[in-house]
């Protein structure tokens, strides 16, 4: 068997490994800033979900308060009734009082309607952006499951590469271990 005593060859192989290792670690840095990322886009999913949630107990609460003006200002009306039922001589005060009562009602119920509206705005405003960031975060999870098939892709590719490196390199050994046994060095 003839000696293989060029250096150059030696160091090509070397060059091949050395680069084949650097190129597998870029890949799994790749894969944990991918990750990471996927971790910050469902962290800002749960957050925008959680102000949703939010929201939906206000308007709750602001339905709850409505209503429970309204039973106050019927029970204030029979209240009243009952008043001049009593006493026919108050029955101009009381008209006084009732449509005073009335008055500030439907003021408070022009501003309960009026901060809704408002309300409701606010809501469609909210809806809008959020859609926005959904589309974008959809966007940047496919850009990442692009950037991972690309990886992938390129594994495929190395690992015939690996395998005749592989093979080469063992029989290489059994080369040097054949000429050392002739020259019985080992």
């Amino acid at each position: 068997m003839k000696k293989n005593t060029n250096p150059k060859k030696k160091i090509e192989l070397e060059d091949v490994l050395t680069i084949m290792q650097e190129g597998f670690l870029k890949s799994d840095n790749r894969a944990v800033i991918a990750q990471k990322e996927v971790e910050n886009l469902t962290t800002m999913v749960t957050k925008n979900s959680t102000e949703i949630e939010n929201l939906t107990i206000m308007v709750e609460k602001g339905f709850t308060e409505r209503d429970n003006r309204a039973d106050i200002a019927q029970k204030e009306v029979e209240n009243l009734t009952t008043m001049v039922k009593k006493s026919y001589t108050e029955i101009d005060n009381l008209a006084l009082m009732v449509q005073k009562g009335f008055q500030e009602q439907s003021k408070e119920l022009r501003e309960f309607k009026d901060e809704m509206y408002e309300f409701k705005d606010e809501m469609y405003g909210f809806k809008s952006s959020t859609e926005g960031s959904f589309f974008e975060i959809k966007g940047n999870i496919k850009n990442i499951f692009g950037k991972l098939n690309s990886i992938e892709n390129i594994q495929e590719e190395i690992k015939p590469m690996l395998r005749v490196l592989k093979y080469n390199d063992k029989d290489l050994d059994k080369r040097v271990t054949k000429i050392e046994h002739k020259l019985k060095v080992a």
